[in-house]
């Protein structure tokens, strides 16, 4: 089984070969992080599976989390299912989560 290790430094090596800037890589890497230990602590093991992702990101945005900081976790988990997983990422499932906005 893979370690928390192995999956970031699978997703920050492709995000290099495609040339991403140092802080995109950091900030994926981040929100890769914090997801992978929320599934440990809620006690997923095995393969991943996107109903998994859609319970974080709700989990996040009813933490109160802002809108960017929950796309900023979408990007990255998308970026993950579907470069290092080689998973499709359902859209219709998980969609991106739509912009606030202030009058």
């Amino acid at each position: 089984m893979k370690t928390h290790t192995d999956y970031l430094q699978k997703l920050q090596d492709w995000m290099e070969l495609r040339n991403y800037s140092k802080a995109t890589i950091s900030a994926y890497s981040c929100g890769l992080k914090q997801f992978l230990e929320w599934r440990e602590a809620e006690g997923f093991s095995g393969p991943f599976s996107q109903e998994e992702a859609r319970r974080y990101l709700l989990s996040r945005y009813r933490s109160g989390k802002k809108w960017q900081t929950v796309n900023g976790d979408y990007s990255a988990m998308r970026k993950f299912y579907e470069h290092v997983l080689g998973q499709e990422w359902d859209v219709e499932h998980l969609p991106r989560p739509r912009k606030e906005r202030s009058l």
